[in-house]
């Protein structure tokens, strides 16, 4: 027979006032090497299930326990985008996915990468775990009161959300319509704000488009739901009907959605070829999408395609489909890189969301932890620690407020005359002027709660690349 051998023996800790007992197991394991059966594995299961309801110290009900292994099965995948879902989770799934549902009207996403879980370091650093807004959608509640893209989620009503993940923030963030949210937020790297906000429905307008320079086409791409695709062909007629000779396609901020979408609005632009490929552990071979004949946009009409590091999932397929194919420059930075697919599955008390299978960009690499290179790099500024605190002195002396009071409209002219001002009064303040230009444009516009020009050719760095690289081939 085989030697047995006790879990526990006899222990008595005490701290402070609580005090933990350890006493001889009822319960003993082999202690070979071998590997346990299923069947074993399963019975050990409802041991524990059942030493759980007859040994805590208050009664549980058999659906707590049950629910509480589901989600630590899920759990041991250490994969943030695997969970258990409860049926009211299930609910909100759908909800979001036909586009609109209820909450404060933001994009999030967690910064910190699972690579780097085991670096002790990043503890010193209050952003390098935080939940960020990728952006306020215009005209929700976040955005009217102020909310800005960069601002990090530290608490939602007083629950610290450090150690959550996305998905655990955006539940705690969704509620009944006409209800109230406490959001904590930290502005940089001390400046910390209090919203309470009250959940509305958000209908997310995720296609906007416009013309530049009387020829080249503009459509912003602010995220994936079934409803984008219908309104990208829309768009993509009525710019041909404006005889553009060009295309940009804006995808920064963009952090996915909807799969489904970003492959028809890719068949909308290629004439041939795979759009995406997808594998799955026990699939033989990858899963081809590829583009059919149904075209919309002439092969003769060059695009430019703009990402940033929030660019993700969908927009990843997206881009990477037009790259790959040769049929888009790629202008900003490297994407974020989120390549996996979720599958969602109904279970008896809920569902199931879980990582399947991994998305292949048309040469074959995989987008996950790599994300999609631009053909140019053009990056968004990071700032050191003492620019971040010169920018908090401006916010905190309400330089800007004051600037912007009371005004009923502003010209780029007038805000420029501002920013070179400040710097002159002030030797000391060595910043990015268009970056605060840039600030003080949107805020204009969101202390005013009007909705954003599409572009703003003045301010931004690669959507003015993007021009002049389309100039030189028309």
């Amino acid at each position: 027979m085989k030697n047995k051998f006790l879990i526990c023996a006899y222990f008595l800790l005490t701290l402070g006032i609580s005090s933990l007992v350890i006493v001889e197991s009822i319960f003993a394991f082999d202690g070979s090497n071998n590997k346990l059966s299923r069947s074993s594995y399963e019975q050990m299961m409802i041991q524990a299930f059942e030493f759980v309801k007859e040994n805590y110290v208050d009664p549980v009900s058999d659906e707590v326990i049950f629910e509480g292994a589901l989600k630590g099965i899920f759990q041991a995948l250490d994969d943030p985008y695997s969970q258990y879902l409860t049926k009211k989770d299930l609910e909100e799934i759908s909800k979001t996915t036909v586009g609109d549902y209820v909450g404060i009207g933001i994009s999030i996403i967690k910064k910190m990468n699972s690579q780097n879980k085991q670096d002790k370091t990043k503890d010193l650093d209050p952003n390098s775990a935080c939940v960020s807004i990728v952006t306020p959608f215009e005209g929700g509640p976040a955005y009217r009161a102020g909310i800005k893209s960069g601002d990090c989620i530290t608490a939602v009503d007083g629950k610290s959300v450090f150690s959550m993940e996305v998905d655990q923030v955006v539940d705690l963030l969704k509620g009944k319509e006409g209800t109230k949210v406490k959001v904590s937020i930290l502005r940089g790297k001390n400046l910390t704000l209090d919203f309470e906000l009250t959940r509305e429905k958000i209908e997310i307008q995720t296609i906007k488009y416009d013309v530049i320079n009387s020829d080249i086409g503009y459509v912003r791409i602010v995220s994936f739901n079934p409803h984008t695709s219908v309104d990208f062909s829309k768009a993509l007629d009525n710019l041909k009907n404006r005889n553009i000779k060009s295309l940009i396609l804006d995808l920064r901020l963009n952090t996915g959605g909807y799969f489904q979408a970003a492959i028809k609005m890719a068949d909308d632009i290629l004439s041939k070829g795979t759009i995406v490929s997808t594998k799955s552990r026990n699939s033989r071979k990858p899963v081809d999408y590829r583009a059919s004949s149904k075209q919309v946009l002439p092969s003769d009409i060059k695009i430019v395609a703009l990402i940033d590091r929030s660019s993700a999932s969908a927009a990843e397929v997206f881009v990477g489909a037009l790259k790959d194919n040769k049929r888009a420059y790629i202008i900003g930075e490297k994407s974020y890189g989120k390549g996996l697919i979720q599958h969602v599955v109904p279970f008896y008390t809920g569902g199931f969301k879980i990582t399947s299978s991994k998305y292949y960009t048309p040469s074959g690499k995989s987008i996950h932890k790599v994300g999609i290179e631009p053909d140019l790099e053009i990056k968004s500024p990071d700032f050191s620690e003492e620019e971040a605190l010169i920018y908090k002195e401006i916010f905190d002396k309400k330089l800007i407020e004051d600037f912007l009071k009371g005004k009923k409209s502003i010209t780029e002219q007038e805000i420029d005359f501002f920013v070179e001002n400040l710097v002159k009064e002030n030797p000391k303040y060595k910043i990015d002027k268009e970056f605060l230009g840039k600030y003080v444009f949107f805020n204009y516009y969101q202390d005013n709660n009007q909705e954003l020009p599409i572009y703003n050719l003045h301010y931004d760095k690669a959507l003015k690349a993007a021009c002049e690289y389309l100039s030189k081939l028309v």
